[in-house]
Order: C-alpha cells, then sequence, then structure tokens
C-alpha cells in the first residue's frame, strides 16, 4: 500500500516527457545511453513484475500450493481468456 501511495501521489507532471536511460547491457562495453519515456519504463516494470510473478507461481506450484487465479498472467492474456470460454 506504501508504494502504491507513493506512485499515485508522485508529481508526474514535473518528469520530462523523454528521459535519457543510461543501461549497462553486456559488462565488457561502456553503457548506452538511450531516449525513453517514464510511462514506457514503469509500462516495462510491470511487465516484468507479472514475469517474475509467472515463475513464482510455477514455483509455488511445484511445491503445493495454489496461486490466486491470474496470478503471474499478463492482463492482454487475462482479457483473451475471458473473451474465448474453453471446456478445461
Amino acid at each position: 500500500l506504501r508504494l502504491e501511495k507513493e506512485l499515485t501521489d508522485f508529481p508526474w507532471h514535473t518528469v520530462p516527457h523523454l528521459v535519457k536511460l543510461t543501461t549497462l547491457v553486456t559488462p565488457d562495453r561502456p553503457p548506452i545511453m538511450t531516449v525513453t519515456s517514464l510511462d514506457r519504463e514503469l509500462a516495462f516494470v510491470l511487465s516484468h513484475t507479472i514475469h517474475h510473478n509467472a515463475l513464482i507461481a510455477v514455483i509455488a506450484r511445484l511445491v503445493g500450493a495454489d496461486p490466486p487465479p491470474g496470478f503471474g498472467y499478463a492482463p492482454s492474456t487475462v482479457a483473451y481468456q475471458r473473451s474465448r470460454p474453453c471446456a478445461r
């Protein structure tokens, strides 16, 4: 809840539309710089978090736990599954 509040209360209007991102893609070369947006980076964090949640769901099932429905699934996958009912 704390993180949700921080994201909700953050003054997004103060962030430039485009930002420079410097990242190290290999330990043998210097970092690269690219231009991106805060929206795009937040979307990536969400996608990457879902990816990790999917791995957690697999591990949970392997040890006998039952993760909540939809846990570890991308929103587009859940929407697709809802639009195409199938026998299971």
